[in-house]
């Protein structure tokens, strides 16, 4: 191909590095801001109704190794010790009671029913944003995880491990951190006030609102175009 494209600047790197040459274009993932957005009134989580003022962590991603469910429990059942009202809202494919490698990995980690639920793979994705006060990434890899546009879209906090486009996406408005640090994070976050998570919120949508809505990243895409239909170009997309 004359031109690669790709979404993610990570990605391009470590194409480099193992030895492509270099006709990348970048375009990262966007957001619908339309969809994925705050609710008009932040309601107290449903799902732990037997939790007291509960702070919720969440975590949206398929059950495999690379994005870290077993570190995140790890890190999880820490700050559970000192805060009792943490928190875990998890769910994509396989995270469910029917996962024994999950259920034993929660009850190795001593985490109580009362403070996680497993939701499996949800189509309503946008309105879970809703039921969580902070995003977490801990994965071990990634490109760039469409999942934390989302979650700054809809004005949740997010941090994540340094991985992939991570640090770009979150910039000056969440933070990477090692999974080891995580728990500290947990701490940190839950201290807040409401009314400073609220104000962090609006400036994660805003950097979305941006960077990365839909409707920019989609004008891209269509400069893209036109430059290729003006010549005779062959192209190649990866994500």
């Amino acid at each position: 191909p004359n031109i690669i494209h790709s979404c993610s600047k990570y990605g391009i790197k470590e194409h480099l590095r193992i030895g492509y040459k270099n006709k990348f274009v970048y375009i990262p993932n966007g957001v619908d801001t339309s969809t994925f957005k705050p609710p008009l009134y932040k309601p107290v989580s449903s799902y732990f109704p037997q939790i007291k003022d509960p702070f919720v962590i969440g975590f949206f991603a398929r059950w495999d190794s690379l994005k870290n469910h077993e570190g995140l429990l790890e890190q999880f059942s820490l700050a559970l010790k000192k805060k009792p009202n943490l928190c875990l809202l998890l769910c994509g494919s396989n995270i469910d009671s029917c996962n024994t490698k999950l259920s034993e990995l929660i009850s190795t980690n001593k985490v109580p029913r009362t403070n996680i639920v497993l939701l499996g793979k949800q189509k309503n994705i946008n309105s879970i944003y809703h039921e969580i006060d902070l995003f977490c990434l801990p994965s071990h890899g990634e490109a760039f995880p469409v999942v934390l546009c989302e979650s700054l879209s809809s004005s949740v906090p997010c941090i994540s491990t340094d991985v992939g486009d991570c640090s770009l996406v979150l910039d000056s408005i969440g933070r990477c951190v090692a999974i080891q640090d995580f728990y500290k994070e947990f701490l940190f976050y839950s201290s807040l006030s409401r009314e400073y998570l609220c104000e962090i919120g609006q400036r994660c949508r805003k950097s979305i609102l941006d960077n990365y809505d839909i409707q920019i990243i989609s004008s891209r895409y269509v400069k893209l175009y036109k430059q290729i239909s003006r010549r005779d170009q062959r192209v190649f997309f990866f994500t």
